[in-house]
């Protein structure tokens, strides 16, 4: 970047071009649909793991209340709802 070109960046308000979304020096958009949405799948991804680790929890925790027979059931045993809850939520 050229100095005059810094100088003129520096005298704009240096925020204004991220929230107006242009760089002062070139007039370009920082931001186009496609980053957006590429942006949005991401976190619909991330929302979706997050989801995913709470119905885990929430699931590990629901097999401390089953009796021996429901368990019995479901083909489960205690040992197996022991392993089960030492598990981190990340892990299947």
């Amino acid at each position: 970047m050229s100095n005059s070109i810094a100088a003129k960046a520096a005298s704009q308000n240096p925020i204004s071009y991220l929230v107006e979304g242009t760089e002062p020096w070139s007039g370009k958009t920082l931001w186009d649909a496609s980053a957006f949405y590429r942006l949005g799948l991401y976190l619909e991804e991330k929302w979706e793991t997050l989801k995913l680790w709470k119905e885990r929890i929430e699931y590990r925790r629901s097999l401390n209340f089953l009796n021996d027979h429901l368990l019995e059931d479901v083909g489960l045993t205690r040992d197996d709802v022991e392993n089960e809850q030492n598990k981190w939520f990340w892990q299947k």
